[in-house]
């Protein structure tokens, strides 16, 4: 089978070979993870840091280049799944994980957050 058929069937799989360095992510695969949990992708990739990999065609055109799949992946995931992403963001504030040093701070009054790292304001 494919990968899109492979990450049907064992989507924890697919998930630990990103995650251990033997493949990256591709979008055409990874959708059929997202539709049964998309957990574990949202936490290999924001909290473990694991966002080797590429999103679809800009505009979903051949020739065109790849997106972020980072970006991507967070773009879908406030789309379809907040109160995932919010329970992500609880764990990284919280600091009950090993993520990214810094922290977040507002953008702005509904704009979201930003992640802080290093720079100005540190003595």
């Amino acid at each position: 089978p494919g990968f899109p058929q492979m990450a049907r069937r064992f989507p924890d799989l697919m998930v630990k070979l990103v995650t251990n360095g033997t493949l990256k992510w591709r979008w055409y695969w990874v959708t059929e993870i997202l539709e049964q949990d998309p957990m574990p992708v949202m936490r290999a990739t924001f909290i473990e840091k694991h966002s080797q990999g590429s999103g679809p065609k800009v505009g979903y055109s051949p020739v065109n280049r790849n997106q972020n799949f980072h970006d991507t992946l967070a773009h879908w995931g406030w789309r379809r799944k907040p109160d995932l992403m919010l329970q992500i963001i609880e764990e990284l504030t919280t600091g009950q994980t090993s993520g990214a040093e810094g922290q977040f701070r507002s953008k702005g009054r509904g704009k979201g957050m930003v992640l802080m790292k290093g720079g100005r304001g540190r003595g």
